[in-house]
């Protein structure tokens, strides 16, 4: 995935950005604190997956502001994709505010298509290539899984690095699906045994049926025996009439 592009409204400390263009190439953000950099990137996380665990509505959505949304526009093997998310605050009767996800939409090659909150973020799985299964079995590792082999925040990298051996495993086994070749490899041990059940019930078969090419040897030695011997009576009938 390649990110061409991103538009910001009201996401964190970010008032407005018309559109970042992004060149293709490694970037470097820096600046001082409060500048915007993690806003950013929270924003691009939010666009790609929107809110789960500690990317909640509340601390994305600007503050004072009852309205927030992202565009990200993104190449996938030279198709052209973009994406947007938003986020609402609704304020109930009894003045409780929630901050809730609106319908967002995909829009792949001029082509637009809206979503679910839930339907976008496996739509945007499946368009990364990652296992839908995986996500909905809720297995413990796959939220940050889905997120940070994308998107990597501050010391989230370290916790794997400094994991022991057993969760490491358990992460990369998630990350390379290596369950899925496991399954690949026992599925072809099944089939390499039924094809060797089955030469075997051939080569049985065979034995049965013998050497025919020495038989059909034999059988030709006697028809040929039988001609000599019916000349030798045609002669003697000859010799008798």
């Amino acid at each position: 995935m390649i990110i061409k592009s991103i538009k910001v409204q009201n996401i964190r400390s970010i008032e407005k950005l018309q559109k970042l263009t992004l060149p293709e190439s490694t970037m470097l953000f820096y600046g001082d604190i409060g500048s915007g950099k993690s806003s950013l990137l929270k924003a691009i996380e939010f666009a790609l997956f929107g809110t789960m665990g500690d990317l909640a509505g509340k601390s994305l959505l600007r503050r004072g502001e009852d309205f927030g949304n992202v565009e990200l526009e993104f190449l996938i093997n030279e198709d052209h994709y973009r994406i947007w998310r938003g986020l609402r605050r609704d304020t109930s009767k009894d003045g409780d505010e929630t901050i809730r996800n609106v319908k967002g939409w995909i829009e792949h090659n001029g082509e637009r298509k809206e979503y679910t909150t839930t339907e976008l973020r496996i739509e945007m799985l499946k368009l990364l290539n990652y296992s839908v299964s995986r996500y909905k079995s809720h297995n413990k590792y796959c939220i940050d899984i889905f997120r940070y082999t994308v998107y990597t925040p501050q010391e989230k990298l370290k916790e794997i690095i400094n994991a022991n051996a057993d969760e490491r495993f358990e992460i990369l086994k998630d990350v390379l699906e290596i369950e899925r070749y496991e399954q690949t490899i026992a599925n072809l041990d099944k089939i390499k045994t039924q094809l060797n059940r089955d030469l075997r019930q051939k080569e049985k078969e065979i034995n049965k049926l013998g050497e025919p090419q020495k038989e059909i040897e034999e059988l030709e030695g006697e028809i040929s025996k039988l001609n000599e011997d019916l000349k030798k009576l045609r002669k003697n009938l000859e010799k008798h009439k």
